[in-house]
C-alpha cells in the first residue's frame, strides 16, 4: 500500500518536546499549590538580624543615658535605680529613639503575635523576645541579654512576666521551633547566637551572675 504526499514519523518525543512537557507540568504544579512564604532555614537569620538590631540599640541607648535596665525613681528624676520589671516593653519602649521598628521585635516564626504599629501602642503582646534586666557587669560577650521568648523549663512553657533563673535550670526550646528545635540569644556586646537546647542549657549554667531576672513577654 503506497501512502502519497505523507512521511510517516516515528513514535516518541524528541528532547525539544519532552522540555516543553516537562515545563508545562513544573508551571501547572505550581499554580496549584499555594506559596508558603519564605523557608524556614531562611527565617533563622532574620530573628537573628532583629535580636541584633535590638542589642545595638540597648547599647546605644546605655551609651546615651547610663544603663538601659537603670529605671528612674519616681521621687527623683535625676536618680536611677535597678528595678526589675514583669513587662519586657518597659525596655522596648527605650529604643523609640532610635527608630528600631517595631516590626524587630516580632521573631519571623511567631504565630500569634503581630508588630505594633507604633512605639505608642507597644506592649508585651507586640513581642517575641525577653529581656534580661540585669547588668552584664564586666563580661558582656557572655551575658544573654535578650532571646525567643519560647523558653521551655522541665518541658513545660515559660509563662508570661518575670523569670528568676540560676544557673541550675535546664531550659530547651520548642522541638518544633525555628530550625529543628533550635532558638536565638542576643548577648550584652550585640553578638546573636543560634543554638540548640543543648547549648542553651550550657550558656545558663556559665552566666556571669548566680542569677538573672528575665522579662518574658
Amino acid at each position: 500500500m503506497k501512502v502519497s504526499g505523507i512521511r510517516l514519523r516515528q513514535s516518541g518525543f524528541t528532547l525539544a518536546e519532552l522540555l516543553v512537557v516537562i515545563l508545562i507540568v513544573f508551571v501547572s504544579v505550581a499554580l496549584l499549590v499555594p506559596y508558603s512564604g519564605p523557608s524556614r532555614r531562611a527565617k533563622v537569620p532574620r530573628c537573628m538580624n532583629n535580636q541584633k538590631q535590638i542589642e545595638i540599640g540597648f547599647i546605644m541607648y546605655s551609651s546615651d543615658h547610663g544603663d538601659f535596665r537603670r529605671q528612674i525613681s519616681p521621687t527623683n528624676s535625676d536618680a536611677g535605680e535597678f528595678s526589675y520589671s514583669g513587662h519586657a516593653s518597659t525596655y522596648f519602649q527605650k529604643l523609640k529613639e532610635y527608630k528600631i521598628p517595631p516590626d524587630c521585635f516580632i521573631c519571623p516564626f511567631e504565630t500569634d503575635r503581630k508588630a505594633a504599629t507604633n512605639y505608642d501602642s507597644l506592649n508585651d503582646l507586640h513581642l517575641s523576645y525577653f529581656v534580661n534586666g540585669d547588668n552584664p557587669t564586666n563580661s558582656p560577650a557572655n551575658t544573654i541579654s535578650t532571646g525567643d521568648r519560647f523558653l521551655q523549663l522541665n518541658h513545660q512553657p515559660v509563662a508570661h512576666g518575670l523569670l528568676v533563673v540560676d544557673r541550675n535550670l535546664d531550659f530547651e526550646w520548642p522541638p518544633k521551633f525555628h530550625v529543628n528545635g533550635a532558638g536565638c540569644l542576643g548577648f550584652a556586646d550585640a553578638h546573636v547566637e543560634s543554638m540548640h537546647s543543648d547549648r542553651l542549657s550550657a550558656i545558663i549554667r556559665t552566666q556571669p551572675l548566680a542569677t538573672n531576672h528575665f522579662s518574658i513577654p
